[in-house]
């Protein structure tokens, strides 16, 4: 998965669609690593990640909420 989420960020377009394509087929396991990317400074690829995650659809939902969970956990004193 890393692989390919790091190649949303490839200088060469048709890799990065492929790289897209290619999360979106992986389902919910994808999601915990794209998670990070939802705060990018960039905002293409804030708006892939978002993209991605929305076409996974409900296979996403879990991994989300496990994500939320353990952020807030984390931001706890």
């Amino acid at each position: 998965v890393e692989p390919l989420v790091a190649a949303l960020t490839d200088e060469v377009g048709d890799v990065r669609q492929r790289a897209y394509d290619s999360l979106i087929k992986l389902g919910g396991v994808a999601v915990p690593s794209l998670i990070p990317l939802l705060v990018s400074e960039e905002d293409e690829i804030r708006q892939s990640a978002t993209e991605i995650i929305r076409k996974i659809g409900k296979p996403a939902v879990e991994p989300m909420a496990t994500a939320l969970t353990e952020a807030r956990a984390a931001l706890r004193p």
